[in-house]
This record gives structure tokens, sequence and C-alpha cells, in this order.
């Protein structure tokens, strides 16, 4: 058979007898059903604990309208189970004693949408905050201004902060390199005193550690530079492109 749905899942969850013998032997071969219901079973633990059958009495229609929404509900349940069982005009043959078991069944199917409902709530507020506390964070950039020799050479600078604290500077610039020079990445200190080599860059971007300790407010100069293959690991004094970091 197909998987059990959503609502009789939910009903399983809540205490009630699986439908049909064959619901039963699916529920116990199928690890999916399985673990579907476990996570509604938790929320009705969860929901049970944290709410009582007054704090849920009579909410107004458009929180079960929400639920429904976003956990996508079928049909079936579009309306609201404590609308749906609000005290009716006494039956004279019903013994007072008699439990209310429809109505004390509808407000346990909403202790279990609402929880989870919240479970799911928390669930992606946890997963955003955690998402956005792993991405990287730019802290600065810069234009890359051409120089004479290259009027037509433009590039940017971006540098970002990743979760372990560590910088990364990645640049482009739409000069390629000839047969007989590499481009080298830069940073330069602001009075031009002295500089750190980043590394050597292939095609048109490319990302670089950051040395731990470097200040950026010192050296807040990003070069990139033509260098002849020729062993120096001096700067050949012929600059593509540079410019001035702005910090975030």
């Amino acid at each position: 058979m197909s998987h059990i749905d959503q609502e009789e899942l939910a009903l399983v969850a809540l205490g009630e007898p699986v439908g049909s013998a064959a619901a039963e032997k699916h529920l116990q071969q199928c690890p999916q059903c399985t673990h579907e219901l476990a996570e509604m079973t938790h929320a009705v633990i969860v929901g049970r604990a944290s709410m009582t059958d007054h704090e849920i009495e009579a909410p107004p229609a458009r929180v079960w309208t929400g639920i429904h929404a976003q956990l996508g509900l079928g049909e079936g349940l579009r309306t609201d189970p404590l609308a749906a069982s609000a005290p009716q005009e006494a039956v004279a043959s019903e013994p007072a004693s008699s439990p209310r078991r429809g109505g004390g069944r509808s407000r346990a199917l909403w202790t279990l949408a609402a929880s989870v409902a919240v479970l799911a709530g928390i669930g992606g507020a946890m997963w955003a905050g955690t998402t956005a506390s792993l991405a990287p964070v730019s802290v600065a950039s810069a234009t890359l201004d051409a120089f004479p020799s290259y009027p037509e050479a433009a590039g940017e600078a971006e540098v970002d902060e990743q979760p372990d604290g560590t910088r990364e500077l990645t640049v482009t610039v739409n000069v390629e390199e000839t047969a007989d020079t590499y481009r080298e990445v830069w940073l330069i200190r602001n009075d031009g005193q002295a500089l750190i080599s980043l590394g050597v860059l292939s095609g048109t971007s490319g990302t670089f550690r950051i040395p731990d300790g470097v200040d950026l407010n010192d050296y807040d100069l990003v070069d990139i530079s033509f260098e002849p293959i020729d062993g120096d690991p001096a700067h050949s004094g012929d600059s593509i492109v540079r410019g001035a970091l702005d910090f975030a």
C-alpha cells in the first residue's frame, strides 16, 4: 500500500488505533511512516506538556487557518477542530457522566497541529540563524583603478571574514597575463614603504588568504601587477590596477 496519509498518522499519534490491518502492517514495515509518526508523537508530548485545554479552548479562527496552511493539511481538516467541537445543546438521553470523546480528541488534534507548527517555526529559525552564522561576512571592498600603461584595465576587490575568523581577499581584473609574465596580488601599506604578496592570480578572478596579524587599516591598498618570470620575488613596479579598501 501507499504511505499512510498525514491525517491518519496524526490521529495515531494522538492515541487512536490504526485504521486498518493493512495500514498497521505498513506502519510496522515503513521507515518513513514510522519516522513521521515518531515526530508527531513527540509534538503531541511537547504540546500537552506546554498547553492546557483552557489555553486552546477558543482561539481565533485565523490561528487554525494559519496552522492549516503552514502544515499543508488536507481538506478534511480545514475546519477548526475546536470550533467543530464547540458545546452543543444537551441531549436528554445522554448520561451526564458520558465522556466527551470527540471534543477531547479535537482539542488534542489542535494541540498536535499547533505543536508541530511551533516546532517547525523554531527549527526554521534555528536553521536560519545557524546558516547565517556560518556565512562569511564582507568587511571591506575596493574598486581597482587602471594605471596609465593599462588604460582599459579595471578590477574589484572584496575582503570577507570567515566564521573561524580568517580573512580572504577576492579580486577580479579584466587583463590577462602574457606569455612571459604572470600577475601577482599584493597588499601595500598606505605609506608605500612595505608590501605583502598574497599570491599569483590565475584567470580573471581569485581568492587569497590574508595572513593573520595583518592590519588592513595599514595595508589597505590592493595592487595587481605584471611580474616577469625571472625568479625575483620583489614587486616589478609594473602595476595594472590598484585601489584602497573601503571598510564596511
